[in-house]
């Protein structure tokens, strides 16, 4: 009887788990926090609203750009050698940004390398921790991903600290520093390979691919020249399926206006509703903290509406629009309070059914190519953010007002429902 190797299907598994989670909290969880940080730094030197979102969006092309290039780089490196030298990037790009006076040095700083260094992390990760587990997938990236939200959480507070007493260049040198803890996380990060179990031939069977070992797979079988490994990561022949084209869009915008939020909110509740940094941090806080107990009970309450991801999705769009612009008119503090914890609540709606709808679309027509699927929703969201990110930003200029700028948002999600419920009655008929 043969013997072959298999995954260990949990073991180090879980220690790699907390490397990823370290790393998450520390690299991952920082972009939320922009707007506290550097948007608070940018309007210190008198830069435009404008000027604030183009650091921004800039620093997300380029993090869904570098996300592209993780799956070649992945060829001849570990995910241990790509994670250092991400958190080594992204401390690096937060500290020089300490040292910055103008627009330009801080979308070399931030947006460039500390962008770049974001991008790899986010699939490395992924790759890094479904690589020893079978069937036990979603829960490793579960806890993989709450690092993320624990971040959320701590890094407002921790930020409040650092700006009263160290102000803004100061802080993001500490931030810089504290960054380098994501390094910790990425030497646990050992080759499968050292962990492999033992198996018998007879009683094995082969385990049904789930989508990120899908992209693992199609990352690390690619023997063709470097460029040939980026375009391959993208099947063009999906841009044939209007339906893609129409989803990825969609899904496109809501990504734009999730990151335009994120970056304007504490700017609006320090500029508009007049809340001091306490609360400030208390208000992103306490949005986190409301987004992980959403993501633990929301599956309990979904699985029983048995709707499809794009539905939930739609939903969870619907929603947040209702909010966000009771929340423009608000100035009450624990009225501002209570409506980013019902905000973070039904923000996972949204943020959990985005892959899944590309997933689901997958699943149902192409499961080959969901690698490609993501590929090029990446380009979409990289695509977006430049265009219609950027335009939010000139809008909050022309308009002199964060709270209209909420209401843009919305304009942009009200957008999506309209061609997604156009697509969806022509089919119909």
């Amino acid at each position: 009887m043969s013997e072959v190797l298999e995954k260990p299907n949990g073991g180090f598994g879980w220690i790699v788990v907390f490397g990823a989670f370290m790393i998450n909290v520390f690299n991952q969880a920082f972009l939320s926090v922009f707007g506290l940080l550097f948007g608070g730094y940018l309007h210190m030197i008198h830069e435009t609203k404008a000027n604030i979102a183009l650091v921004v969006n800039l620093s997300c092309l380029f993090i869904n750009i570098s996300g592209l290039f993780s799956g070649a780089l992945l060829k001849k490196f570990s995910t241990r050698q790509i994670c250092v030298t991400a958190c080594l990037l992204t401390s690096l790009g937060v500290s020089l940004s300490s040292i910055t006076t103008s627009l330009y040095q801080i979308i070399f700083t931030f947006s460039l390398i500390c962008g770049i260094g974001l991008g790899l992390l986010t699939n490395t990760i992924l790759i890094a921790v479904t690589s020893y587990f079978t069937t036990k997938n979603e829960k490793a990236v579960s806890f993989t991903q709450a690092g993320t939200g624990i971040g959320q959480i701590l890094l407002p507070q921790i930020l409040r600290f650092l700006i009263a007493n160290y102000g803004y260049q100061g802080s993001m040198l500490i931030m810089g520093a504290l960054m380098l803890n994501g390094i910790v996380g990425a030497l646990l990060f050992q080759p499968v390979e050292w962990h492999m179990k033992n198996k018998s031939e007879d009683d094995y069977e082969r385990e049904p691919l789930l989508p990120n070992e899908i992209v693992q797979i199609e990352t690390i079988n690619q023997t063709q020249s470097f460029w040939k490994r980026v375009a391959n990561s993208m099947d063009l022949s999906l841009l044939k399926d209007s339906h893609f084209i129409i989803l990825s869009f969609g899904l496109a915008i809501g990504y734009v206006v999730a990151v335009d939020f994120s970056v304007i909110l504490p700017l609006f509740l320090l500029d508009t509703a007049h809340l001091n940094k306490d609360q400030t941090a208390m208000c992103l806080s306490i949005l986190a903290t409301f987004g992980i107990i959403s993501r633990l009970t929301f599956h309990f309450i979904t699985s029983k509406l048995k709707f499809s991801s794009q539905k939930l999705y739609v939903i969870g769009i619907i929603l947040l629009m209702i909010i966000r612009s009771l929340l423009a008119q608000l100035t009450n503090y624990r009225a501002i309070l209570f409506t980013c914890a019902v905000f973070g609540y039904f923000r996972a709606l949204v943020i959990v059914n985005q892959v899944l709808i590309i997933s689901d679309l997958c699943t149902q027509n192409y499961p080959e190519k969901f690698g490609g699927a993501l590929g090029l929703n990446m380009i979409f969201k990289s695509l977006s953010i430049i265009t219609f990110g950027q335009l939010l930003g000139f809008a909050r200029d022309h308009l002199d007002s964060y709270s209209l700028g909420l209401h843009f948002e919305n304009l942009l999600l009200v957008f999506i429902l309209i061609i997604w419920m156009s697509e969806f009655f022509c089919k119909k008929q």
